[in-house]
């Protein structure tokens, strides 16, 4: 039979157990759940750092407001940050001991020594409460706000805040030293805890139900009915009807005092104490959880729902969460044998029978039992391995030392050749026709397939010839063929004898290990392997993997629900992934299938390996799923999941530019040259906050949308000036999204030389350097055009003096030779003689000074830069010319260190000081001449001196002789270099010629240096 333990203990959790997925699906938490069964979640970090926490209270838009010993905090689910207060505004004491949240959405804070108000951002006090300790804040449903003081005084109050005037009782000591708990019951009664007792204030005249002193600051919660009020002094009474009745909890720590009450929306009870940590009670369940099992502290300060049905606990010692997870977990606990499960099974008569490392449980009808080999015979010993019913509805299970069947209540054994000293039984499935199908592994006489039929082996295939082992997941085909899947890598076919390989990868060296095998409802092989889910239909392999979708590769099992769905337990969590998502996927395999993923914050534990035997997984009747997770037994109800259907609020909370912080207020404008811009955000989703998905965007940025988890802040770098809307939505932890979000307008300023103004001005600055550099450039061409036009005019000038000066005169005087021997030939024929010679010396000389000339026009007269040499040459030249007639003594002297000149200005300078030489020796009768050379760094200067016979006064003044241009030449010359010619002369005295030019336009190094970028632009090549 059944221990007495067994179904003592286990029954009223089954009952519970079996129930626990019966209620409706938005229900935040089930209040059948023992406590150790929610998510626990110890808050760190800098919640932490505020110490105790005395109060909780939550706004509208989501936040928590948490009263601590070091003030007050707001709390978005992971980060808590003091209340910005405004410069020149703090708390007397920073002890907080009571919030409050109005109607209007006022925040009251009831501290040590005062109260305050925080709304729209400004911090007021009431001073009538100065110096009184707040212990209690309740606003009624006629808007009344009540707070409950002590101390300030030698009597507690009890005072009614409205609009235009404040009402105290309690000066009389009717209520004793202080008012510490305040509550409004559905009727409309006002209760008052008090060291004098429970009183309830209103309506009517205040009447006192309980004499025993009330301590707590949260004493007083809704009855099981609603209608009642539960009251903790020393013990816990109800009243009601006016009837006050000790409240009986079973397994109630004693003693017990309770500090805090919390009726939560699905009508459980919630008991923080002084020091026996968290008490939860429901329909006459009760469980508790302590230090021991992970509370910061067992003693309790205050309890809290949020409106996503999250219960907040804080303690002396720090701030704690509960919440319902989707999969819930069973263990000792909660009346198991062992908490190490093996093997779960649900049978067609709706009892669930699990296999345990400390026998074997079987839930029922709410009833439990629990079975071990010590009190039935023909049972295994010891650990419960594989189990499996077959068509007669009897219960096959293995165990390390043998193999037996459970009908009638009985126990019987299979036949001892199955036994042996050690040895693992994994899989036990049935051949369709009553026989079983057994996988075993290192027995002591068997090791592979064996095939039972009539309580004796008819057939078996050894793991040396199926090419491994164990065999972890045996699937029969109707016909008779059996399918095998081996951990060791590979999938078998086994038929008449005969083994066939079944590749599962289309690479031939790689062989995926398989962790389970099994058929759906369409008669759909599915092989769950360390290679992804592989689908084996008429022959044909088609694997899922995170090519398709998959958040990992190794996969547990599969299993179909009631509700069109498939469920994968994955080395990275619980996968769900509707039926048409396969079905697609089966028809395009590079399909990606969309998945529901539950993880460790889900109550899923990921592991690489799963322990236990078969089956791991199994659906109940009722359409719940129950598997081994890891090594526990959890269940899952994918008809009945607790949705948090609550979009979270989102809100912009500030901009950090350059580490200084900005409010986020709508038209915020930030200074120019924002190098580091940082936007912290948030999503008021509490039930699981390290799961929330966001989505956000800064429009004139981001190009799309960009996402993150729980990331609740974002960085941009070297933002241009101009106008940004900053988007940013988020999901909760059901995947419910806020689409409309939060949205912040800013800008950032634009330098000087960013603004439009500048920009234009800069265009504007370039467009006229442009058009100014095309003018200077259309000038300069013309510039040139006409200089070389003039000196095309100024050559044939030149070119007319030339043959004038030359050639002409030197021909007219051979004519009038030939015209003089013309007359005198016949009288005198040797005269004539003599003339005509002379006159052919003249033509020579004459041919040869127009060769001269020709030659001066073709080349530069002067071959290299050295202005004094080419002097000195020339002179040599006319000097020899002048021998016969008369010696003439020509000295050249320098001045200064010569210097380069450019070449036309040399050119010039050397025609002008030819064209004075030549005048000197041919005209002036000159016997003495000097040639001066000054190279200054301001100037140059040339002077030509003779001591000839000098000039005409009358032709200084004007172009010289007529006919003639030597003089006006020189000048001419002189003035298109830019440089001075003066000429001066007495007659008889001699004449000189000086010439100065500056030595900016002299030397050519002097030009270089005055090259600019303008200048080197519209340089000739």
């Amino acid at each position: 039979m059944a221990t007495p333990q067994g179904k003592s203990a286990l029954s009223r959790v089954v009952l519970a157990a079996l129930t626990l997925l019966g209620c409706p699906a938005l229900s935040a938490l089930d209040p059948a759940l023992d406590l150790a069964q929610y998510a626990h979640t110890a808050i760190g970090s800098d919640v932490a750092e505020t110490g105790a926490v005395y109060a909780i209270a939550q706004t509208q838009d989501g936040y928590l407001w948490l009263g601590t010993q070091l003030g007050v905090f707001r709390f978005d689910g992971v980060r808590a940050t003091p209340l910005p207060l405004p410069a020149g505004h703090r708390l007397a004491n920073t002890q907080v001991g009571v919030l409050r949240i109005a109607r209007d959405g006022t925040l009251w804070i009831g501290a040590l020594d005062g109260l305050w108000t925080w709304k729209d951002g400004r911090l007021t006090e009431h001073p009538d409460f100065h110096g009184r300790r707040v212990n209690a804040l309740l606003e009624d449903r006629e808007g009344t706000m009540w707070v409950a003081t002590a101390l300030g005084g030698p009597n507690g109050r009890l005072c009614a805040v409205r609009a235009d005037r404040i009402d105290c009782h309690g000066d009389d000591g009717s209520l004793g030293g202080a008012v510490n708990s305040l509550y409004e019951d559905g009727d409309g009664s006002l209760w008052v805890g008090a060291l004098t007792g429970l009183w309830r204030w209103k309506p009517g005249q205040p009447t006192r139900y309980l004499s025993t002193a009330i301590t707590g600051r949260q004493s007083l919660a809704p009855g099981d009915d609603g209608a009642s009020v539960i009251v903790a002094t020393d013990t816990l009474h109800q009243i009601s009807g006016g009837r006050v009745t000790d409240l009986a909890l079973p397994g109630l720590p004693s003693p017990f005092y309770a500090t805090s009450l919390l009726r939560d929306h699905d009508r459980g009870l919630w008991i923080g104490t002084d020091a026996h940590g968290l008490v939860h009670s429901y329909e006459g369940k009760t469980s508790a959880f302590t230090h021991a099992d992970g509370l910061s502290s067992d003693e309790i300060k205050v309890l809290f729902e949020d409106r996503e049905g999250t219960v907040w606990v804080g303690t002396g010692q720090g701030f704690e969460r509960f919440r319902q997870l989707p999969v819930t977990s069973f263990s000792v606990q909660q009346g198991l044998s062992s908490a190490n499960v093996s093997s779960v099974l649900a049978a067609r008569d709706g009892t669930l029978w699990i296999g345990t490392a400390d026998g074997l449980n079987r839930w029922k009808d709410g009833h439990a039992t629990i079975y071990r080999a010590a009190d039935h015979p023909g049972m295994p010993v010891g650990t419960i391995l594989a189990l499996y019913e077959d068509e007669r509805g009897r219960i096959w299970l293995s165990g390390y030392h043998g193999i037996a069947s459970f009908e009638n209540e009985k126990f019987t054994a299979a036949p001892a050749t199955l036994a042996g000293p050690a040895g693992s039984n994994f899989v036990i499935t049935g051949d369709h026709h009553g026989g079983l199908w057994l996988s075993l592994w290192f027995t002591s006489n068997h090791d592979g397939l064996v095939h039972l039929q009539d309580g004796r082996i008819s057939e078996e295939m050894p793991a040396g010839k199926l090419g491994g082992g164990p065999v972890t997941g045996i699937v029969v085909d109707p016909d008779g063929g059996v399918w095998a899947g081996l951990v060791s890598g590979g999938l078998r076919y086994f038929r008449h004898g005969e083994i066939r390989n079944v590749p599962l990868s289309p690479d031939p060296a790689r062989n995926p290990k398989v962790m389970s095998l099994t058929r759906d409802r369409e008669g759909t092989l599915w092989a769950a392997t360390g290679e992804g889910l592989s689908r084996i239909t008429e022959g044909h392999v088609a694997t899922l993997t995170t090519a398709n979708g998959l958040p990992c590769d190794t996969v547990h099992w599969i299993i179909e629900d009631d509700a069109s769905s498939y469920w994968l337990y994955t080395r990275c969590g619980l996968l769900r992934a509707a039926r048409r998502e396969i079905e697609s996927w089966a028809s395009d395999p590079k399909r990606i299938v969309q998945f529901a993923r539950f993880d460790s914050a889900d109550g899923v534990r990921l592991v690489p390996l799963l322990e236990g035997f078969g089956p791991p997984v199994t659906r109940s009747s009722d359409g719940r799923i129950w598997f081994l997770n890891s090594n526990r037994l959890s269940v899952i109800d994918p008809s009945r999941m607790a949705i948090n259907d609550v979009p979270p609020p989102v809100s912009i909370e500030q901009i950090t530019a350059n580490r200084v912080k900005y409010a986020a207020r709508a038209g915020l404008r930030l200074p120019p040259l924002v190098r580091e811009l940082s936007i912290d955000y948030t999503a008021l989703s509490l039930v699981v906050p390290e799961k929330v998905d966001f989505k956000y965007r800064l429009e004139g940025q981001d190009p799309d949308w960009r996402e993150g988890v729980n990331d609740r802040q974002v960085q941009y770098s070297n933002l241009a000036p101009g106008t940004y809307r900053f988007r940013v939505i988020a999901a909760n932890n059901s995947g419910v999204w806020n689409e409309k979000g939060a949205t912040l307008d800013f800008s950032i300023a634009p330098a000087y030389w960013q603004t439009p103004w500048f920009r234009a001005l800069c265009v504007a600055t370039l467009l006229g350097a442009l058009w100014l550099l095309y003018w200077l450039r259309v000038r300069q061409l013309a510039h040139r055009f006409d200089l070389r036009l003039e000196a095309r005019v100024q050559e044939r000038t030149r070119i007319a003096r030339e043959l004038h000066d030359t050639l002409l005169q030197s021909f007219n005087a051979v004519l009038l030779r030939f015209r003089t021997a013309q007359k005198i030939l016949s009288r005198n024929p040797d005269e004539a003689r003599q003339v005509l010679e002379s006159a052919i010396g003249e033509a020579r000389a004459a041919l040869t000074e127009g060769r001269q000339a020709v030659q001066g026009l073709r080349t530069s007269l002067v071959e290299t830069n050295e202005l004094r040499q080419a002097i000195e040459a020339l002179t040599q030249d006319l000097a020899g010319a002048a021998a016969e007639d008369r010696r003439v003594e020509v000295r050249l002297s320098t001045h200064g260190t010569p210097q380069a000149l450019r070449p036309l200005v040399r050119d010039d300078i050397y025609r002008i000081a030819g064209e004075a030489l030549r005048n000197a020796f041919r005209h002036a009768g000159a016997s003495r001449i000097e040639v001066h050379l000054t190279y200054d760094a301001e100037r140059f200067e040339l002077r030509v001196r003779d001591d000839g016979k000098g000039l005409d006064p009358q032709f200084l003044s004007g172009t010289g002789l007529a006919g003639h241009f030597g003089l006006a030449g020189m000048r001419e010359r002189a003035e298109q270099i830019g440089g001075k010619l003066t000429v001066s002369s007495t007659p008889e005295s001699g004449t000189e010629i000086a010439f100065r030019l500056p030595g900016a336009r002299a030397y050519e190094s002097a030009a270089r240096d005055r090259a600019s970028w303008l200048r080197r632009l519209f340089r000739e090549s």
